[in-house]
């Protein structure tokens, strides 16, 4: 199956080619869960956050996949946190109230987490790639509050003419990203490890 996939991929895309992602037709976000241990577990809300504004680009060759190259850079300001249909999506029965999230975004941004003060944007990077599209390897690094972490997520590419579709998911510690779990109420209240991304990133041929 993972052959057949790879060759008609390559059959549509015969040339190295740069793709543009378009948020619009894109989804990509991160899941932050709470402690259950903590002793206000009860109180506490699982979230979902999602870039909203964003941009990037994927560069692939069917014929060295080693060679491919991406780039994603999300705006700290373009993440949206516990919007109600993506709460739904991922699974979420209990929808924030509007004052919610809008706490939920203020810590988010805060001194103590993203800092967007200090640290404007998210960027995610691809260097190199291996294996086949339907499970592709890639050479990555993920650059949150100022600290890069290097790691090789897992991606399914499928091309369809002029559009390509990357699609995939990782795990990430908040330690790895250069800050702690958000913690109120001397830990009554805290998140936990770890942060889960998950990306189905659609573009079009430049």
């Amino acid at each position: 199956m993972g052959a057949m996939f790879a060759f008609y991929a390559a059959s549509v895309l015969a040339e190295p080619t740069t793709f543009s992602f378009d948020p619009a037709q894109s989804t990509v976000y991160v899941q932050v869960f709470r402690d259950a241990s903590a002793m206000g577990s009860d109180l506490a809300h699982d979230h979902v956050v999602k870039a909203e504004v964003w941009s990037g680009a994927f560069q692939l060759d069917p014929d060295d996949l080693a060679s491919c190259k991406a780039e994603v850079i999300v705006p700290v300001t373009g993440l949206a946190a516990d919007l109600p249909d993506l709460r739904a999506q991922v699974g979420y029965d209990v929808m924030l109230t509007d004052a919610q999230q809008q706490q939920v975004e203020e810590h988010m941004l805060g001194s103590g987490q993203l800092d967007a003060s200090s640290f404007g944007s998210v960027t995610f990077r691809a260097e190199s790639c291996s294996g086949s599209l339907d499970a592709l390897v890639v050479e990555a690094s993920l650059q949150v509050h100022g600290v890069t972490k290097h790691f090789k997520p897992t991606v399914s590419v499928s091309v369809d003419g002029a559009t390509v579709r990357v699609e995939g998911s990782f795990e990430a510690t908040h330690a790895e990203l250069g800050f702690e779990p958000y913690s109120a109420f001397f830990g009554a209240l805290r998140n936990a490890d770890p942060l889960r991304f998950t990306f189905d990133a659609v573009g079009t041929a430049k």
